[in-house]
């Protein structure tokens, strides 16, 4: 009698596909990345497709996803980079310069165009931070939300914003001195407008 041939059953691919190891990255890190968009861009539509356009590049790279975290690092890069450009395209009312302490030719601070000092009811006000926050230009604002919001150290949003260190320092520093400015010109939460 003859007994039917099998044919010999290969064992299961334990290895993720690329497409699942993607699937993996979208799921995992699609919140985290919205959140950032979302506090540096001023619409929730321009925070998806500035994730969306990232997690694409990803996608149509050939880089292979087999380091998650040098791929999630290149992700928050992308992502910064697409922030940037749709934010570029809004226009603000408050420029750094007009912000910033002004020092007569003695070297002495001019006082007179500053709001300073503020007092600690004002910088306890998250309405007031916010506010300030709001009105900086989109470059400034982006390394002060990465920064202080997010947590990234100064050499990472260096190499998000493909820049130098000392140059996001000298931002930072410039829209933290900015940011008390506006902080200190911001109407108080109960003031009635004039």
């Amino acid at each position: 009698m003859l007994t039917p041939t099998r044919s010999p059953r290969s064992a299961p691919d334990t290895t993720p596909s690329i497409a699942d190891a993607f699937e993996s990255l979208v799921r995992r890190h699609t919140g985290p990345l919205l959140g950032m968009a979302r506090r540096i861009l001023r619409t929730e539509t321009e925070a998806r497709e500035a994730v969306r356009d990232a997690f694409a590049a990803v996608q149509r790279s050939s880089r292979a996803l087999a380091d998650e975290a040098s791929t999630v690092d290149w992700l928050r890069r992308l992502v910064v980079g697409a922030v940037l450009r749709r934010s570029g395209a809004q226009t603000h009312a408050a420029s750094v310069e007009t912000l910033l302490p002004v020092f007569t030719a003695e070297g002495r601070l001019d006082s007179g165009r500053l709001s300073w000092p503020l007092s600690d009811d004002q910088l306890a006000d998250p309405q007031r931070i916010r506010h300030g926050i709001d009105q900086l230009p989109d470059e400034c604002r982006a390394v002060v939300l990465l920064r202080d919001g997010e947590g990234l150290d100064c050499a990472a949003i260096a190499w998000a914003l493909q820049t130098s260190e000392g140059v996001v320092r000298q931002k930072l520093q410039s829209a933290h001195m900015a940011l008390r400015e506006l902080v200190a010109r911001a109407p108080h939460a109960g003031a009635q407008p004039a």
